[in-house]
C-alpha cells in the first residue's frame, strides 16, 4: 500500500523547503541534519530538535529536572549517533518556570553535566528565559564526520538489505507504564520506564554506520513510520518482516503473554509505531552482508538485526509476519508532531 504523507514532512516541503540552503548543506530538509565543509578532510553535521513539557516529557514528581535534561539532550545526540558523527558542542535554549528557578536549573543542569561528562561535548551558548506555561528546551547540536562519509537517509538501493540495532520496543511500553495504561511487573517496569528516560545514543555503532551503511537515521517517531521515510528519500520500497524485529526478553515475554487476548502480529504493531527507540535504522549492500556479519562476530557488543530488504517499484513499505502480508491501512504508522 502507498505511502501517506505525513502533516510535519508535508508542511516542511510546503512552506520551509524554499526556504533552504543549497542541496549539498540543507539536503532539502530530507534529511536529520546539515552538512558543512570544515576542511579538505573534515565536515561539520548539526542538527537541530525541540522538546515541550507534556509532549517530549513530563514535569515533577514523574520525571525530576535531571531526567529532563538527560533524556532531552540524549534524543538530541541521537541524530548525530545516525549520522556516525562525533559530537564536541551543543547549544540550547530553555525555558523554565521562574519559581524555584535555582533547584529546578541546578538540577538540570546537573543532568547536562552528566551527558557532557559521557559524550566529552560542552555548551558553546544559548538562551534562557522564564516560560509562562509550558516549560521547553532547544538543542543546537554539532559533530564531525571524515569528508568521505555521508550516512544521509537517501541512500539505500535496491536489493539492499534493513538492518536496526539493539532492541525495539522498551521505551513505548514504558511510556504507557508511566501512564497507567499497561501493568507491569516490578521488573518490566524498572527495564521500560528506564528505557523512555534514559535513551542511550548509539554512538557504540559508529564505525559500523561509517563502513557498512548506504542509508541510516535514528528511530524516533516509530519504526514504521520513520522507516517509510528513509524509503521515501531513497525512492525505494521495502518488504519488512515483523517478525524478525529484535526484543529485549521482557518485552518479549510481554508480548507472549499478550498473544492470549490478540494476534502476535497486533501485538507487534504499536512496539513498531510507538517510538522513542532511538536505535540506529540503516541499509546495507547485498555484498557487504558477508563482511558486516564478520565485523559483528569480532565485536561482540555490536548487536544488529537483519529486519527487511529494500526491493524496487512504488515507495512503498510492505509488511510480512512469517511470510503472510500484514494490513496496516488502518494504524498510524508513528508519532505524529501535530496531532
Amino acid at each position: 500500500m502507498r505511502i501517506k504523507t505525513d502533516t510535519e514532512f508535508s508542511l516542511i516541503q510546503r512552506y520551509l523547503s524554499p526556504l533552504a540552503a543549497e542541496e549539498e548543506i540543507s539536503q532539502s530538509f530530507r534529511d536529520d541534519a546539515a552538512y558543512v565543509t570544515l576542511s579538505e578532510n573534515e565536515k561539520l553535521v548539526i542538527s537541530v530538535d525541540n522538546y515541550v513539557e507534556d509532549r517530549h516529557f513530563f514535569m515533577p514528581p514523574h520525571m525530576s529536572y535531571y531526567q529532563i535534561a538527560k533524556r532531552t539532550l540524549s534524543c538530541a545526540l541521537s541524530d548525530l549517533a545516525a549520522k556516525a558523527a562525533q559530537p564536541f558542542l551543543y547549544f540550547m535554549s530553555l525555558s523554565l518556570h521562574d519559581k524555584d528557578i535555582e533547584n529546578s536549573l541546578g538540577e538540570f543542569c546537573n543532568g547536562l553535566k552528566t551527558l557532557q561528562d559521557t559524550y566529552n561535548i560542552k555548551l558553546a551558548g544559548g538562551d534562557f528565559t522564564a516560560a509562562n506555561k509550558n516549560i521547553h528546551v532547544n538543542y543546537t547540536v554539532l559533530g564531525t564526520i571524515p569528508k568521505n562519509v555521508m550516512c544521509l537517509r537517501k541512500g539505500a538501493q535496491i536489493h539492499d538489505r534493513i538492518f536496526v540495532t539493539g532492541t525495539i520496543g522498551e521505551a513505548y511500553l514504558g511510556l504507557q507504564t508511566m501512564q497507567n495504561k499497561i501493568h507491569a511487573s516490578t521488573d518490566e517496569k524498572k527495564q521500560w520506564v528506564n528505557a523512555f528516560l534514559q535513551p542511550v545514543p548509539q554512538f557504540a555503532y559508529q564505525d559500523i554506520i561509517r563502513q557498512f551503511a548506504t542509508a541510516s537515521m535514528d528511530i524516533s517517531d516509530g519504526l514504521l513510520q520513520d522507516c517509510q521515510k528513509l524509503l521515501k528519500s531513497s525512492s525505494v520500497g521495502a518488504d519488512l518482516y515483523l517478525d524478525h524485529i529484535p526484543l529485549e526478553k521482557t518485552t518479549r515475554n510481554y508480548v507472549m503473554k499478550n498473544m492470549i487476548r490478540d494476534s502476535y502480529p497486533n501485538i507487534l504493531l504499536p512496539l513498531v509505531t510507538g517510538g522513542d527507540d532511538y536505535q540506529i535504522l540503516f541499509t546495507v549492500g547485498k555484498d557487504a552482508i558477508k563482511d558486516i556479519k564478520n565485523y559483528c562476530t569480532k565485536h561482540k557488543n555490536i548487536i544488529i538485526t537483519e529486519i527487511g530488504r529494500v526491493k524496487d517499484g512504488p515507495v512503498e513499505l510492505t509488511l510480512f509476519y512469517e511470510g503472510k502480508e500484514i494490513d496496516y491501512s488502518s494504524i498510524n504508522l508513528g508519532f505524529s508532531h501535530f496531532t
